[in-house]
């Protein structure tokens, strides 16, 4: 896991990657109950570039709803990254989930699960600092 503080000092950059190691940034309030908007993304298509059928971002969606309220797909992105010397792009789903601060050890473990059911080698993950206040 590697964490950085972004320029603003509003969001925690989060990558999970083998170890599935991750722990709360000290800057998050320490109000259990507090909600904090935490935004992934997920690629479209596997590494050998092979599309993930509809039904496993289906079963994704059903389980941030049953085990942590809901979620927003934003839509797709394109981006790319340096691995192994090449410059790879590739097309993600960004989806944002509101958790109570509480729970967010819970959504990293799954978000581990999901990346090892995408065979992901890391996920990339931003946990934001600012309360979120449902009106």
């Amino acid at each position: 896991m590697s964490g950085t503080k972004l320029r603003d000092g509003m969001v925690i950059l989060a990558l999970i990657l083998a170890s599935g190691c991750w722990r709360a940034p000290l800057s998050l309030s320490s109000d259990a109950s507090a909600m904090v908007e935490t935004r992934f993304l997920l690629p479209v298509a596997s590494n050998t570039g092979i599309p993930f059928e509809e039904s496993r971002f289906e079963w994704l969606e059903e389980q941030l709803t049953r085990r942590f309220g809901g979620f927003t797909y934003e839509g797709e992105f394109r981006g790319g990254y340096y691995h192994k010397g090449k410059i790879l792009r590739e097309t993600s789903r960004r989806y944002v989930v509101a958790v109570r601060r509480a729970q967010l050890p819970e959504l990293m473990r799954f978000l581990h699960e999901v990346k090892r059911d995408f065979k992901q080698e890391a996920l990339y993950v931003v946990v934001s600092t600012a309360e979120v206040q449902m009106l």
